[in-house]
């Protein structure tokens, strides 16, 4: 089957219609942020649009394949089977940050000390008595690595999937195999479970999904208010160490690439 793209005049116009309008629904399916699709109900909704197109019979893999096809030409998404056997399919972002936003993340993982970590009265604290310069060290430590938690989620456009989360933060040197974070005697998972009780973070997983391969997180509520959007501009600003009269579409770079995150409530 002939990928479909806008203007492809060589494939069928039913089936084009068809792959067409199957987009359309994977899109309106990201706007009510469901972004896991079984592939029970894509089926479904394959064969009553081919029905409504009085289209041929189009194998569903093939047109799968074409709907991702253009769902990343036109819009920057991908349609991906969560595995080789599973049933369930996951829509992803495909688009790039800017390059520099790109320098920005790692210069912010160069600044950021990752042996050690924050704690208050709701984080998980270890079974040792620290001197207060030791909590001030921590607390410095916790605010670095919260921060690169919270722009890796916010620069993939506001929505992971956790295992992705996970590659980037073992990539700044954070431990994710279970073993403990040092000094807050915790694991990455345990953290994270913290971060989305406290509201920094926006856990969201398949009901039907006992396995949790379809974990994502946004950013929370808390993170709405505490670190908002001219919060993030500053960051960036001072990590990339820009002056004011620097790189004057700053705001709207950054704007494109965090999507939604500041536009809707992710409660």
């Amino acid at each position: 089957m002939t990928a479909i793209s806008g203007d492809d005049s060589d494939v069928d116009p039913k089936t084009a219609a068809v792959v067409r309008r199957t987009v359309r629904f994977i899109l309106a399916s990201i706007e009510s942020q469901l972004t896991v699709i079984s592939k029970n109900r894509l089926q479904n909704v394959v064969r009553d649009i081919s029905q409504q197109e009085n289209s041929s019979r189009i194998p569903f893999n093939d047109l799968v394949r074409s709907a991702s096809e253009l769902l990343e030409d036109v819009f920057g998404y991908e349609l991906r089977r969560l595995g080789t056997r599973s049933e369930k399919f996951i829509v992803l972002n495909t688009l790039k940050p800017l390059p520099r936003l790109n320098e920005f993340i790692i210069k912010l993982c160069e600044n950021t000390k990752t042996d050690s970590f924050a704690h208050d009265s709701e984080h998980i604290s270890p079974k040792t008595n620290c001197l207060n310069s030791t909590f001030h060290d921590q607390d410095l430590a916790f605010k670095g690595v919260l921060t690169v938690t919270l722009c890796t989620v916010l620069f993939s456009k506001n929505h992971i999937l956790q295992q992705e989360l996970l590659e980037h933060l073992s990539s700044f040197g954070i431990p994710t195999d279970g073993s403990k974070i040092p000094v807050i005697n915790c694991t990455i998972d345990e953290l994270l479970k913290t971060l989305d009780r406290r509201e920094y973070l926006y856990r969201v997983q398949d009901s039907a999904d006992i396995q949790g391969e379809t974990v994502f997180y946004r950013i929370g509520r808390r993170t709405q208010l505490e670190f908002d959007l001219d919060s993030l501009v500053l960051l960036v600003r001072s990590v990339m160490g820009l002056a004011e009269d620097q790189h004057s579409t700053l705001r709207e770079d950054i704007a494109r690439n965090i999507a939604d995150s500041y536009k809707s409530n992710t409660l």
